[in-house]
């Protein structure tokens, strides 16, 4: 059966009963990294509700300082190559708990315009997991060298001429994003 008339309005609230019916969490921003939706989800683990957020810079307010800079990093990198991204990050809950979260984001073109958003899904990575491990400070402080590391990484390539330093430097860059899938990896296979 065609439809003789699409509308955009039903489509829309359909869409957000959709994505509030899921437990992921979902976040979607604008192309410059302001928030345009998020799930009942995100309001759950957050205590924040879409009125509080919308229009902000998710990196403004929801993540750590030591996750912030890392995240506006890894935000415009997925702008300008569109290479989907994975990784863990820990929020700030309105009530100031924190959250480890394991995301997956991408950009996506907009159905009826070739607008660019954000799509960012998550998971909350169970804490018992991690603290059956023994490990939930070192993951966490791990995590952050990480963090640090690559973003220092990351602007040495700026400062340095010769191809083989720049070789080199990618290939820490690797190295630490493969400290941080370990992380990961044990987090969730321990879980």
């Amino acid at each position: 059966m065609a439809l003789e008339r699409f509308d955009i309005l039903t489509f829309n609230k359909q869409t957000k009963n959709i994505m509030d019916a899921v437990s992921s969490l979902v976040v979607v921003m604008d192309e410059d990294g302001r928030i345009t939706f998020i799930n009942q989800a995100c309001t759950d683990i957050t205590g924040y509700c879409f009125s509080d957020v919308e229009g902000r810079y998710i990196w403004d307010f929801l993540f750590c300082p030591d996750y912030a800079a890392g995240a506006r990093r890894a935000f415009d990198d997925l702008i300008s190559t569109h290479k989907p991204c994975h990784g863990k990050t820990v929020w700030r809950a309105r009530d100031g708990t924190s959250n480890l979260i394991s995301w997956s984001s991408q950009v996506i073109k907009g159905a009826f315009d070739d607008k660019m958003s954000v799509i960012a899904t998550g998971v909350g990575v169970s804490q018992q997991a991690v603290a059956a491990l023994g490990i939930d400070g070192i993951a966490h402080d791990f995590n952050n060298l990480l963090t640090v590391i690559i973003g220092n990484l990351e602007i040495l390539q700026d400062y340095v001429k010769a191809p083989e330093g720049h070789a080199l430097i990618g290939d820490a860059i690797i190295s630490a994003g493969q400290g941080a899938r370990l992380i990961e990896s044990l987090c969730r296979n321990n879980g």
